[in-house]
């Protein structure tokens, strides 16, 4: 009873906190899940900010100093102490939380609860990223802006010349050891290129030594902790897959390799996943929303005209998979017209990601 004693006489101050879109507020009982680093704590800690001090009870789990806690402990401590709302972070599950008036459970993986409504945050979108911005700069700065420094408001809160560092110290809440770092930095250079898993395998094993379970357990760590995302083809049975991170800056961390192309197409579908879109590929779309009726392809350095021509070739595969609207993702001016039913767009990033 003294831990929680203690864990209870911690107060939340008001954090100078820019908004994410994702709210606390909606739900009685909530799991918080997402990425490491993510900002699911802080976003806690806001709410928690804005709670009465001594009605809420906040626990760590993965606080070393955090042990022995069971729910017979829980419920008579909240039971003596009134406590209205209940934070357990970094929580494993390995017990029923108490019934309390508000409950946020926060969690790396996606876990599915009876009663409990769970909520996914990601790292930030362009449109929160420019709220982190300390100053206002126009769109198109923003965006080259975002483009370097990625989405993780850890870094995005850092300045340009220490983004680097800021990353590697992520990476290392990332990854437990050198293989898991190989394999992420393998999927990082596959960026928005398409392999089987089974492929995946056998390029890594050329380069260290691995077993397939090995292998495996670690790419579905990376999937179950929203690190990892792999696209299938639309309408097609097929092993290949497209490969993205939830970062798209971590190409650049990991390697000097660099494919500008690759990045704006990363950067796409991260705006469509945290907007819940259903996502696939196709042979002649980067991306297909079917729930949408929409293809989406990256074509950012292309003229006006030239633009006009690739959109005019592509209404027939448009039409052949029943969309009914084409975007093309640019750094030019936008324009829109319509060819044989089919909506044709071209749209710089900036608009595209502040209006879909």
């Amino acid at each position: 009873m003294q831990l929680l004693e203690l864990l209870y006489e911690r107060e939340f101050k008001k954090l100078s906190l820019f908004k994410r879109k994702l709210s606390l507020y909606e739900d009685d009982k909530i799991i918080l899940c997402g990425a490491k680093q993510s900002g699911k704590s802080f976003l806690v800690f806001d709410y928690l900010s804005n709670e009465s001090y001594g009605s809420y009870l906040y626990i760590d789990f993965s606080d070393f100093r955090v042990s022995g806690i069971s729910k017979e402990k829980l419920e008579y401590f909240i039971d003596a102490k009134k406590i209205t709302t209940l934070v357990l972070d970094n929580f494993d599950f390995s017990f029923t939380p108490p019934n309390v008036l508000k409950v946020i459970l926060v969690s790396t993986k996606n876990i599915k609860l009876d009663g409990f409504n769970t909520k996914i945050l990601y790292p930030l979108d362009f449109e929160e990223f420019m709220l982190f911005e300390k100053k206002f700069v126009s769109e198109q700065i923003s965006f080259n802006n975002f483009t370097l420094k990625g989405s993780y408001p850890f870094v995005a809160l850092g300045n340009k010349d220490e983004y680097e560092h800021r990353y590697r110290l992520l990476l290392n809440s990332i990854v437990t050891d050198e293989v898991e770092f190989f394999v992420l930095k393998t999927l990082a250079l596959k960026q928005g290129s398409f392999i089987s898993v089974l492929g995946l395998f056998k390029l890594i094993k050329e380069k260290i030594k691995i077993s397939k379970d090995r292998f495996y357990e670690i790419i579905k760590k990376f999937q179950d902790e929203f690190l990892l995302f792999l696209v299938s083809k639309y309408e097609k049975n097929s092993h290949s897959k497209k490969v993205f991170l939830v970062d798209f800056a971590l190409r650049g961390v990991l390697s000097y390799e660099k494919d500008f192309i690759k990045r704006l197409e990363s950067i796409v579908f991260l705006e469509l996943l945290k907007r819940d879109k259903e996502i696939f590929y196709s042979d002649n779309f980067d991306i297909v929303l079917p729930l949408q009726e929409q293809a989406i392809s990256i074509v950012p350095f292309l003229p006006d005209g030239m633009l006009k021509n690739k959109l005019n070739l592509m209404v027939i595969h448009a039409k052949r998979l029943s969309l009914k609207k084409i975007t093309l993702i640019t750094l030019e001016p936008s324009f829109s017209y319509e060819n044989f039913g089919v909506i044709c767009e071209a749209i710089p990033f900036w608009e595209f990601a502040l209006k879909f």
